[in-house]
């Protein structure tokens, strides 16, 4: 009799055939120039779902592995050889399925919180022969021809400025993301034009008894005949909007190099997550991005019966936790403005009869929680008793567009007089919600992938 095949090791193949069919999907759309048909996206997020449920699988078998017995772990999964380019530390994370491996190809899928080289596998990163960014900035700021900067212009230096070597672009885009609240944790879908279109089903009710918009349960007997129905698909559309950042600086900064490259990537970086990430939260989608909290999904829980006014009470907390989609619970974070920590510590429920209190944001690790979901704190958000001054969401259901192209250029006349030049950083991005409405259970309230609670006024 034959050795019973080890369940690891099937898992992990079977893993690994899941990634082959994930790229072929993202593969065959690339080849042809177009985005994912309805079909094709419903069997990529099936098979993606299997994939990921594998991998979080091998990662709790790892985590849960004494040391002594790591290689005898190792040993089960059946390896294909290192990936083109992978370190021993990347192949090693693969093999045990953790989540921080990701597939290498970018899909219409989306991808959540990846950076540059996950999103844009097929760029490669290179300073396009300068030596550092300060030789890059300072031939800018010179004014002068250079035949690398004219392989990188856009148009003209005046039209559409100078494009950024992708190896200073991708830490320009890594650091926006490790920065920002809402961009880590989107469904970030690179774009390589101006416009993508992103298929959704319009699943916004079960009332009538079909799921996904007309994908209907039927118990048929022996011989007898089903009736079809078609799930309606939705389009989404993202556009390429165009977010420019001006600086400015000394001619003396820039020409005799007292740290021209840290300051202006530094703030530019820095500019750039913090007007996205407000953009994200707020946005108006005229030019812009669309906010969450003008999200056509949001909910917006109203205030208690009895309540001061600029406060916050249990009662909010729970009724905005009644409100988030079930199928949320997992990614869901609190976000709120500093202005409602008071508020929050005071926050605290009797427990049994000796009348101990037990408060409602806990700390752990330096973090805080509330009801088990982290909650973070921006000053994006209106302040304590205004509308949207606190929400609960599942950023993975907000769909970011993001070009890959940053441009910079100068301008020595805008501050003449004060002998200073002005940069000019352009990123061509856009985000929204996935969901066209708020959802309608077969019982119960509607309920949401992001949660607001109404003015106290």
């Amino acid at each position: 009799m034959g050795s019973k095949p080890n369940p690891l090791a099937v898992l992990n193949e079977r893993k690994k055939a899941l990634r082959r069919e994930l790229e072929q999907i993202c593969t065959t759309a690339e080849s042809e120039n177009r985005d994912l048909t309805a079909e094709e996206q419903g069997g990529y997020d099936t098979k993606k779902a299997e994939f990921d449920r594998i991998a979080k699988h091998l990662e709790r078998r790892v985590e849960t592995t004494p040391p002594n017995r790591m290689d005898e772990l190792l040993a089960s999964f059946v390896d294909d050889g290192p990936w083109p380019g992978e370190s021993d530390e990347a192949r090693e994370r693969r093999l045990l399925g953790s989540s921080n491996c990701q597939l290498t190809k970018s899909s219409a899928a989306g991808q959540i919180g990846h950076r540059f080289k996950t999103l844009f596998p097929g760029v490669s990163l290179s300073t396009d022969g300068w030596s550092s960014r300060q030789e890059f900035l300072s031939t800018i700021h010179s004014g002068m021809s250079h035949p690398r900067l004219m392989a990188m212009t856009e148009g003209t230096g005046a039209g559409g400025g100078f494009l950024v070597p992708t190896q200073y672009a991708a830490e320009m885009l890594d650091a926006m993301m490790e920065n920002s609240i809402v961009m880590p944790r989107a469904r970030v879908y690179p774009m390589t034009t101006e416009k993508m279109k992103i298929a959704g089903f319009d699943s916004s009710t079960n009332t009538a008894g079909t799921l996904f918009g007309g994908i209907d349960a039927q118990w048929i007997g022996e011989s007898d005949t089903g009736t079809a129905t078609n799930p309606k698909v939705r389009k989404i559309e993202l556009t390429a909007k165009k977010l420019a950042l001006f600086t400015s600086s000394s001619n003396e900064l820039a020409e005799d190099g007292l740290n021209l490259d840290s300051q202006l990537s530094t703030s530019m970086s820095e500019a750039n997550s913090w007007f996205l990430d407000y953009a994200f939260l707020r946005g108006t989608g005229a030019g812009q991005p669309l906010g969450v909290l003008n999200d056509p999904a949001l909910i917006t829980v109203n205030k208690a019966t009895v309540q001061d006014a600029d406060s916050l009470v249990y009662e909010n907390l729970c009724d905005m936790l009644g409100r988030l989609h079930p199928g949320c619970f997992d990614r869901a974070v609190w976000v709120a403005n500093p202005t409602c920590i008071p508020e929050l510590l005071q926050l605290s429920q009797p427990i049994g009869t000796g009348g101990v209190t037990v408060p409602v944001m806990r700390e752990t690790d330096g973090g805080f929680s509330i009801f088990t979901k982290p909650i973070l704190f921006t000053e994006k958000l209106p302040t304590l008793g205004d509308k949207g001054d606190i929400i609960l969401a599942d950023f993975s259901q907000y769909a970011v567009g993001l070009r890959r192209e940053i441009t910079l250029e100068k301008s020595m006349h805008i501050r003449f007089m004060q002998d200073e030049v002005v940069w000019r950083a352009i990123t061509r991005i856009d985000g929204q919600g996935r969901w066209n409405k708020a959802f309608t259970p077969a019982n119960g309230v509607t309920q949401s992938w992001v949660v607001a609670l109404e003015a106290r006024t």
